[in-house]
């Protein structure tokens, strides 16, 4: 997560307190063929992504057409504590999550 539409900065999402306008985004790697994003899904498999981004960077409201990131406005949640998890798809087929 980054407070920055171009990534800088960038801190882990794990306890922290956020408002207003976040750039939540996953790292770019060669081998990463896809990332769904969900947001307050306990079980992810229940519900289909909030996100699927296909196309590195891997942002979470998508990348503007200059290569930075859109931002994620939390004021669309209630306040309170919120989980963002991703599902990572690789290049070998295999899934990996983050929370």
């Amino acid at each position: 997560m980054s407070l920055n539409s171009d990534r800088s900065s960038a801190a882990r999402l794990n306890g922290s307190l956020v408002n207003g306008k976040i750039y939540v985004f996953v790292r770019n790697s060669k081998t990463l063929d896809k990332v769904d994003f969900y947001i307050d899904s306990p079980r992810w498999t229940d519900r289909p992504p909030v996100r699927t981004d296909k196309k590195a960077p891997f942002d979470l409201a998508g990348t503007k057409a200059d290569g930075t990131a859109r931002p994620y406005n939390t004021a669309k949640l209630a306040d309170g504590t919120h989980s963002i998890r991703v599902v990572m798809t690789w290049a070998n087929g295999k899934t990996s999550t983050r929370r």
